[in-house]
């Protein structure tokens, strides 16, 4: 059959119990409905395959992603990354580096 030409399938309660989805309503048959929505309507998704332990090592290793550190510089109390040159001051390790930046 084409697609979306299916006729529609019904639980296998459902199915034994009646032929047409009149009866699965809530207000007809409160159970039979409650039946027919969780095993044909509501279906999950279900991987198609296992996922591997690459795969799912890649995954997890974003959770042990931290957030980068700071730390106040001692000349300039300004915040910067530690082991890199301070952009403000131009200076690592009390040397001057970098040509100071301007406040323009």
């Amino acid at each position: 059959m084409r697609f979306g030409l299916e006729k529609p399938k019904l639980c296998l309660y459902n199915a034994a119990h009646s032929n047409t989805l009149r009866d699965a309503t809530p207000r007809a048959n409160p159970v039979r409905a409650a039946r027919l929505w969780t095993t044909e309507k509501n279906k999950m998704a279900v991987p198609k395959r296992k996922t591997s332990r690459s795969k799912r090592g890649f995954r997890r290793s974003a959770d042990a992603l931290k957030q980068p550190t700071y730390v106040e510089d001692k000349d300039s109390g300004e915040l910067r990354r530690p082991h890199h040159v301070d952009l403000k001051t131009g200076m690592y390790r009390g040397r001057q580096i970098l040509s100071a930046k301007d406040d323009a």
